[in-house]
């Protein structure tokens, strides 16, 4: 007994369900922090002939055909310049901050010795029914 068989029964075909056209999902963001191995984001920068250089300006771009796609919200450098931060948004799940971390030429190329993707819960204007005033 298959689906075939089912559709000679019934008077509507079957039609595979899909939530996303039925209910809008809220959309998720994700904190990417990076901590840089031992040079700071001014010392990589004023080494223009490094390769740790060329791989900053790689980053950046990619970073900026993010932030066009309109998958990342902000992005910036902690006070001290040890590292950088992103904020992801409409990103379905971890996979796509995940996915850019590990390809980033700074992380190939073995300049940033710690990074993190977290979630985190921002309120938007898609859950306002959610929301509770106090």
């Amino acid at each position: 007994f298959t689906n075939r068989h089912l559709l000679r029964f019934t008077k509507f075909p079957l039609r595979k369900f899909s939530f996303e056209q039925h209910f809008k999902i809220p959309p998720r963001f994700f904190l990417v922090t990076m901590k840089y191995t031992e040079q700071s984001a001014e010392e990589i920068s004023s080494d223009t002939a490094s390769a740790a250089y060329a791989c900053l300006l790689e980053h950046n771009s990619q970073l900026k055909l993010l932030l066009e796609s309109r998958k990342l919200s902000f992005s910036g450098s902690f006070t001290d310049n040890s590292g950088q931060f992103m904020l992801f948004s409409n990103a379905r799940d971890e996979r796509e901050p995940h996915g850019f971390v590990t390809s980033s030429p700074l992380v190939t190329g073995g300049h940033v010795r710690h990074w993190a993707v977290e979630e985190i819960d921002l309120a938007s204007k898609e859950r306002e029914d959610e929301l509770v005033a106090y």
